[in-house]
C-alpha cells in the first residue's frame, strides 16, 4: 500500500531530522568546550534532557516532530 509506505517514510524522514538536531546539539557544545574551563562543560546527556524538556514544554500536544526527536534522544542515551 503506497500510503503505508509514504506514512513509514515520513516517519524515518522525522526521525532522521530529531538525530540530526541530537548531533548538532551535542557538537555544538564539543565546540563550546574548546573555549570553556572543564568545570563549566556539560554533560551531553544532561543537554539532551534539557532539550527534551525544552521541547516537551513548548509543544504541550507532543507533535510528531517532537516524539521523533525524543525517540532519537532515547535511542542515543
Amino acid at each position: 500500500d503506497v500510503g503505508a509506505k509514504y506514512a513509514k517514510k515520513l516517519t524515518i524522514l522525522g526521525y532522521d531530522a530529531g538525530l540530526i538536531d541530537a548531533i548538532n546539539l551535542c557538537v555544538c557544545e564539543y565546540k563550546r568546550r574548546s573555549d570553556i574551563p572543564e568545570h563549566q562543560w556539560n554533560k551531553y546527556a544532561s543537554l539532551l534532557g534539557d532539550e527534551c524538556e525544552e521541547r516537551l514544554t513548548k509543544d504541550s500536544e507532543c507533535s510528531l516532530n517532537t516524539r521523533l526527536f525524543l525517540c532519537a534522544v532515547r535511542d542515543v542515551l
